[in-house]
């Protein structure tokens, strides 16, 4: 009973059963005997009061309820409270307590003489004037003869330096809890369900909801589904990893529309206890407008450089054959040789072919950059590209180029937009020949494998730089070689091409080199039309 780990209430027993024992005996039985018991209970009793650090006392209740002190353990005593029993008995019983405790005293004293054991945290008043802080275990002794408590024992438990930390923690707490208030940012403890556990808002504006309505709830029964899930899966990584997390989410909080940025840190990590997750937002609307502007002034600085390159290539495109027209239009004036004269009028056909290629190819730009609904039809494509061969048939004469049409038989009909695909054919027909020497040749052939349909365009031109290759589908890009030897063309044809290509689930690749021509290689799913 009396090892380290005695509690109060087991000491009052043990007191309480001692005392007992020691008024039955001295009220009657046998002398020698008594002495010997009595001597027995005396010594356990003195080693409890040894063994306890706090002080124990009891009180003897007189029929009118009056509490007359009768023992208290001294040292302990005197040492927690610096008053000897004796200056305490002078006293009134409560003037050791605190003024503000004395009621909460009474009223647990009230308790003990109605036969029920109280307990309770109280501040005394030492002799020294400090306040200290004790817990008291009372316990009454109840007489059934008299039907009433006829004494009581208590035990004191200094509690100071424990009220001490407390205090300093709740100080601490209250501190923290100002310094969160202060900040901007919302802190959030989340669950690894995602249950908020914990709500610290200085701007309560900030929140998606007040932190009552918040707190014992889940982020999925809260949030709408997409900052929801991004969040419980960011919760749910930093549990994985207990490494820190961080994610970007908008959120229609109270305040507005607003750009967070979410970290996370792991809190508890005890798998028996549950999973914590502190989550701060901090918000980034600032920021993100910031980019927005940066953005929209980048691509108004792309747009801007756009349309200049636009009004110059138009200048140059239809400068030059608009002045090679009025040229020829003088000699074919001047000569009155049929030859000569239809020589002018084939020349005057290429520009007017040129220039209408390139109004076509810029409604082609217009309508590509909307969202166009692709016009589905059966197209065959070998016949497109024979059409297409028919209609540029002038311009390879005139240039002498051996152009070779291998096409597959049996090719399968296309589910394709028929003026896209042919404009897509020409323009890349009309590059090989652009840029093709006099008197080479251009070959296109047609493919079926498995779902696919290959066109490759094959020709023996001029080729392309390996630092070119990567700009070649870009608009409006010519390179310097191209430019320097071939005057015409608007740098949209190739653009267009790619377009065409992956609106019907295509692509487009080319491989070439200086010198040695180019392969343009077009891939077109055999997919259903819809």
């Amino acid at each position: 009973m009396t090892g380290p780990n005695v509690t109060q209430a087991q000491l009052l027993q043990e007191i309480a059963a001692l005392r007992q024992r020691i008024a039955e005996l001295e009220a009657g039985e046998g002398a020698l005997h008594a002495d010997q018991v009595h001597s027995e209970a005396a010594r356990r009793y003195q080693i409890i009061v040894d063994l306890m650090s706090d002080y124990a006392y009891s009180y003897r209740v007189e029929p009118d309820n009056t509490i007359v002190h009768e023992w208290i353990t001294l040292d302990s005593f005197i040492r927690i409270t610096g008053f000897t029993p004796e200056e305490l008995d002078q006293r009134d019983v409560y003037a050791l307590y605190h003024p503000d405790d004395i009621p909460a005293v009474r009223h647990d004293i009230a308790r003990v003489l109605a036969g029920h054991a109280s307990s309770g945290e109280y501040r005394i008043i030492t002799k020294s004037g400090a306040i200290r802080w004790v817990a008291i275990d009372r316990r009454p002794i109840w007489d059934p003869q008299q039907n009433r408590v006829v004494r009581l024992y208590g035990v004191a438990r200094d509690i100071t330096e424990h009220k001490q930390m407390e205090g300093a923690l709740r100080e601490n707490e209250e501190r923290m809890r100002a310094f969160i208030s202060a900040l901007p940012d919302p802190i959030f403890v989340l669950g690894e369900d995602g249950t908020y556990v914990e709500v610290l808002a200085g701007q309560a504006d900030m929140l998606y909801a007040s932190r009552e309505e918040l707190l014992g709830r889940k982020v999925q029964d809260v949030l709408p589904e997409g900052p929801a899930r991004q969040i419980l899966d960011t919760v749910r990584a930093t549990v994985a990893t207990g490494q820190a997390q961080l994610m970007e989410y908008r959120l229609d909080v109270l305040a507005g529309p607003t750009w967070f940025e979410g970290r996370t840190a792991l809190l508890h990590d005890n798998p028996d206890q549950g999973y914590l997750v502190a989550w701060i937002a901090h918000n980034i609307s600032e920021r993100k407008l910031a980019e927005e502007q940066r953005l929209e002034l980048a691509l108004e600085k792309e747009r801007n450089e756009t349309f200049r390159t636009l009004v110059s290539n138009i200048a140059h495109d239809i400068k030059t054959p608009l002045t090679t027209i009025k040229s020829s239009l003088y000699l074919l004036e001047k000569h009155p040789d049929p030859q000569k004269r239809q020589a002018q009028v084939q020349v005057i056909a290429e520009q007017v072919r040129t220039l209408t290629g390139f109004v076509q190819n810029m409604m082609s730009v217009a309508r590509l950059d909307g969202e166009p609904e692709l016009r589905l039809t059966l197209v065959n494509l070998n016949e497109m590209i024979m059409s297409v061969e028919a209609e540029l048939r002038p311009v390879i004469e005139s240039k002498g180029i051996a152009f070779t049409l291998d096409l597959a038989p049996d090719l399968p009909l296309l589910h394709a937009d028929q003026v896209d695909i042919k404009r897509m054919v020409l323009n890349l027909a009309d590059n090989a020949i652009t840029y093709t020497p006099d008197r080479q040749s251009v070959t296109i052939t047609t493919r079926r494998q498995a779902n696919d349909i290959f066109l490759r365009v094959i020709d023996t031109g001029v080729g392309i730089s390996t630092s070119d290759l990567p700009h070649l589908f870009d608009r409006f890009y010519r390179s310097d070689n191209a430019r320097s030897i071939f005057q015409s063309g608007s740098g949209l044809g190739l653009a267009i091409a790619r377009r065409v290509a992956e609106m019907h689930g295509g692509q487009i690749e080319v491989e070439s080199k200086p010198g040695q021509g180019s392969t343009f290689t077009v891939r077109l799913p055999l997919r259903p039309l819809s």
